[in-house]
């Protein structure tokens, strides 16, 4: 049996040097992240459309890497792909939406209790997890419904 190409440090896979190297992977992927958003203020585009245009460029290069690494997507993977690229659409412009109204903190903060949040309802519904993490998930949620944004009044 012939060994993977990201078996080893000779791997050839496509971000091989990340796994080598992964401080300079991570700061790499930091700096990249990080120029997003002053390009897009500079661009005087709406958010919808640099959510739009940020998927539409970002496409190529994941059929690239997945046919890179072997991938035929069959037509229901490409289906639930499209399914799946819509949703996060739909979260990102709901995102877009949330900063006026909650303000940067609690619209960034919100959206990533769902981590919590579904770790608490599988606790409630019956899955098996770990105690600490079920009364850790719970109190955290609880903090989160109970944050408001600062210098606003609740009404």
């Amino acid at each position: 049996m012939a060994a993977s190409p990201t078996a080893g440090s000779g791997g050839s896979a496509p971000l091989a040097f990340a796994t080598r190297h992964p401080r300079l992977g991570a700061a790499l992927g930091a700096l990249a992240i990080s120029q997003s958003s002053p390009l897009a203020k500079l661009s005087g585009a709406s958010p919808a459309v640099v959510t739009l245009f940020r998927g539409v460029f970002a496409l190529p290069l994941l059929v690239l890497l997945a046919r890179r690494e072997g991938h035929a997507p069959s037509r229901r993977d490409r289906c639930l792909a499209l399914f799946a690229g819509g949703l996060f659409a739909l979260d990102l412009q709901c995102f877009h939406i949330s900063i006026p109204l909650l303000g940067v903190a609690l619209a960034t903060v919100v959206p990533n209790a769902q981590v919590f949040i579904v770790g608490l309802f599988a606790a409630l519904a019956g899955e098996r997890t770990p105690r600490s993490c079920a009364r850790r998930d719970s109190i955290c949620t609880a903090r989160y419904a109970n944050a408001r944004p600062r210098g606003r009044s609740v009404q």
